[in-house]
């Protein structure tokens, strides 16, 4: 898919880029949205249901642990529904995940946003943005990291089934439509091993990482199709930002905001 895609960085965030040639995640419950990886009523009591349903309950001998919860090929067991609320376990679970996964955050246009200068850069004097296409971001991402843009869904009435690992990362309320985004998302959850088919996920453990990497290495170039500086910088960053690319030898065409422009007037 060659829909365009932009990442909007301050100066500090580009020349880690360019040093490390590497993209960074960062940990989901670190986000400043505070529905961030979460769940609504709906989905939450769906999921109960789910799993204290009449079919599950006839085999309590094979299916006693109430936390069962679907992710690639295991599945993971949370608690006993003989002991714990399932309620609780399931919110006790989710919020492990959100500890536990990465999140990085696109724009999807075919145009820059002013409104995503704004929102994105901490200083949207000396800023920049990457552009890039879906397909080069998921080739160079690989299976491990899950690429998809953002569904924007009524938190009052809609569900996020049938993912509970994922949905969380890739819903968003549907006031945040304008934000048009795209997420590379890695999780990294701490799972202990049992002696059956099922793994345990350990909900007491703690984030022990902010940032994850995304290793581009030599084919960072082939990946940004070019670079533009934001409509709000003066001249010098501009020529700060070409200084910084030499030194780093990133051979990446960079370009003047298509924001900047002058209005048009005729001349009296």
């Amino acid at each position: 898919m060659n829909q365009d895609i932009w990442r909007y960085l301050d100066l500090t965030k580009f020349i880690d880029l360019l040093q490390s040639r590497t993209l960074k995640l960062a940990r989901a419950d670190l986000l400043a949205d505070p529905f961030e990886g979460t769940i609504n009523q709906y989905t939450h009591q769906s999921f109960v249901n789910q799993i204290t349903s009449d079919e599950l309950s006839k085999n309590k001998d094979e299916f006693k642990e109430a936390g069962m919860l679907m992710n690639g090929h295991f599945v993971i067991v949370a608690a006993d529904f003989k002991k714990e609320d399932v309620g609780k376990v399931l919110n006790n679970a989710l919020c492990c995940i959100k500890n536990h996964t990465f999140i990085s955050c696109w724009h999807i246009n075919n145009h820059e946003s002013e409104a995503m200068w704004k929102l994105y850069s901490k200083n949207n004097q000396e800023s920049v943005v990457i552009k890039s296409t879906i397909s080069k971001i998921k080739n160079a991402a690989g299976h491990k990291f899950t690429c998809e843009p953002v569904n924007y869904i009524d938190y009052t009435s809609e569900t996020l089934i049938p993912n509970y690992f994922q949905a969380p990362f890739l819903h968003k309320r549907i006031s945040f439509q304008h934000e048009q985004e795209f997420r590379i998302v890695q999780q990294k959850l701490p799972l202990l091993e049992r002696q059956d088919n099922h793994k345990d996920l350990d909900i007491n453990a703690k984030g022990l990482t902010e940032v994850i990497e995304l290793e581009f290495g030599d084919e960072i170039e082939s990946i940004i199709d070019e670079i533009r500086i934001s409509p709000f910088a003066p001249k010098w960053f501009i020529e700060i930002v070409k200084k910084i690319m030499v030194t780093y030898n990133f051979n990446v065409p960079i370009k003047e905001s298509e924001i900047a422009v002058d209005a048009f007037t005729i001349e009296s």
